[in-house]
């Protein structure tokens, strides 16, 4: 649980005691949101720390998900540059 609130002080450091938007990946909605969520209005008291989430799919490169520790993603940079052989569009 040390990185959900690492995650939610972070934000609220930056960004005050109340989110109006906080986003993520769809992996992401339970259990971290939601610990984030607890942790969070638990110590601030409220009823509802963020406003509204925006969760996001993932990208997948063949049948895996994007991923660093997979090593199959590229930078904006690489495709950029056009140093991937991705398809960027029709």
């Amino acid at each position: 649980p040390g990185w959900h609130i690492e995650c939610s002080v972070m934000a609220s450091d930056v960004l005050g005691d109340t989110l109006d938007i906080h986003g993520g990946g769809i992996d992401l909605c339970f259990p971290h949101h939601d610990n984030e969520l607890a942790q969070a209005e638990a110590y601030y008291g409220h009823q509802q720390w963020v406003n509204y989430f925006l969760h996001s799919g993932h990208l997948y490169i063949g049948n895996q998900k994007m991923s660093k520790s997979l090593k199959n993603f590229f930078t904006i940079r690489e495709l950029l540059k056009g140093g991937s052989t991705m398809k960027l569009s029709d």
